[in-house]
């Protein structure tokens, strides 16, 4: 029969193996990954020349009335400062999708057809 500290340290041990796996699902895409449609609000990328990821919004016109396919943050900070413009064409590696739901499905098709328009 196992005592409390070997049940304790199985237990420890398995939880940390369920984490570990879990985050590699989720680590990394490759550029092979489509970026021809619009990501979900809320992935996190790369993009050409900065050094650090961004977590993004969709759409956003600057004040030259140029619009971009994302507004992004940097990761992990948020929105403290400095915010980037940058398109889907940026994008060299996506290391997280957002949150994907019915209604961000029908969002993102609404938005691209909208951003469509203004091009």
């Amino acid at each position: 029969m196992l005592d409390k500290n070997k049940i304790t340290v199985l237990s420890t041990a398995i939880i940390c193996i369920f984490f570990f796996t879990a985050c590699t699902q989720t680590a990394n895409y490759n550029k092979t990954d489509d970026t021809s449609s619009l990501l979900p609000v809320g992935s996190v990328v790369k993009v050409n020349d900065l050094g650090n990821m961004l977590i993004i919004s969709i759409g956003e016109i600057d004040s030259n009335n140029q619009l971009y396919d994302y507004k992004g943050c940097s990761y992990p900070e948020g929105c403290t400062g400095n915010t980037y413009l940058f398109n889907r064409d940026d994008i060299i590696s996506i290391k997280h999708k957002g949150y994907n739901s019915k209604e961000e499905v029908n969002y993102i098709k609404n938005i691209e057809k909208k951003m469509e328009e203004l091009k």
